[in-house]
């Protein structure tokens, strides 16, 4: 009698095979979806150079040289604070804040891919708040606070000074 017991046990765990099985699809999925959104928080990498500037510096360039489209990043040493420049087609050049105020208030960065900076948030490409060709597409990206720029003997000039002073000012608004 203890034989056939025994044979009814490992038929009713032949049965509930398959609710294994599914439980260990579940646990795969689960698994794999974690992975992913911890992969996703990580910050991404930028494909476009950081030029290093000391913190007394201005930025300086030639407007001819500075072709359509081509964005240049530059950061001040000791703050941190990260610089997008860049023509847009309308032929001005745009300098902002690398980083939307949803960046900073979540401590995330922005990252830079085939010449448009890329919200480290939301992942659409951010927009320079004055570009008028980009602002039917407004509520798709975040815009950069803008930083003005100077023209001194047909150079364009930006004062890393006056930027360490609009840096609190525009992201905090």
């Amino acid at each position: 009698m203890s034989r056939r017991s025994s044979n009814k046990g490992a038929a009713d765990k032949l049965a509930l095979w398959p609710m294994w099985a599914l439980c260990g699809v579940l646990l795969l999925v689960i698994i794999a979806g974690i992975t992913r959104a911890i992969l996703d928080e990580r910050p991404q990498p930028s494909d476009i150079a950081v030029v290093e500037l000391p913190a007394a510096s201005e930025i300086r360039f030639q407007s001819a040289d500075f072709p359509t489209g081509e964005l240049r990043q530059f950061r001040i040493s000791g703050s941190g604070v990260l610089l997008t420049v860049k023509r847009l087609v309308d032929g001005h050049v745009h300098a902002a804040f690398s980083s939307c105020k949803a960046c900073s208030r979540q401590g995330r960065r922005s990252y830079a891919r085939q010449n448009q900076l890329l919200c480290g948030v939301c992942n659409h490409p951010m927009r320079f708040e004055n570009d008028a060709n980009t602002a039917r597409e407004a509520n798709k990206s975040c815009p950069l606070p803008e930083i003005p720029i100077s023209e001194d003997g047909g150079k364009l000039v930006i004062a890393t000074k006056d930027v360490l002073k609009l840096r609190d000012q525009a992201l905090t608004k």
